[in-house]
Parts: C-alpha cells; structure tokens; sequence
C-alpha cells in the first residue's frame, strides 16, 4: 500500500480474491475507491511494473497483462532476480 491512498488501512485479502477473475461489480467497485486517488498513478506503475496478481492502481490482473502487451513490458520473474 501507498502512504495516503484511500485504501490505507482496508484488509488488502479484499484485493486479492481467492477466485481468478473478479465480477463486474468488483471491477467497479475498485475503479470508483481508485480514481480519486491520490496514489493511484504510482500504485498502477508498480502494478504495471511488479504485480501478476490483486488489484493495483484500479486494473485487474487482466487489465495490467493488457497493458503490458501494448507497452511490449514483462513482468519481471523473481526467481531470477539478480541474474
């Protein structure tokens, strides 16, 4: 989490749901708590940059591979940090 973002403090299991694909009420549900966000911009580049999976910066794992596509950027793996 991001210092003063308005999802400081909210159990961060809500943004990681044990099913893969999140509903469309789920989806709006995060773009209306991200969008006014203070935070919002540098939660959604280390989402774009660092995270496969949860909510980050308003987007869904679909929405960030997406993304990453049309940049042409991975994901970096972790297991080969440092190679």
């Amino acid at each position: 989490m991001f210092k003063g973002a308005v999802c400081e403090g909210v159990d961060t299991e809500v943004f990681y749901p044990a099913k893969e694909l999140f509903s469309a009420d789920e989806e709006r549900m995060f773009t209306r708590m991200c969008t006014d966000c203070p935070a919002m911009e540098a939660c959604l580049e280390w989402g774009i940059a660092s995270e496969r999976w949860g909510v980050w910066g308003g987007t869904t794992p679909p929405m960030r591979a997406k993304i990453r596509k049309e940049l042409g950027i991975e994901v970096a793996d972790p297991t080969h940090a440092g190679l």
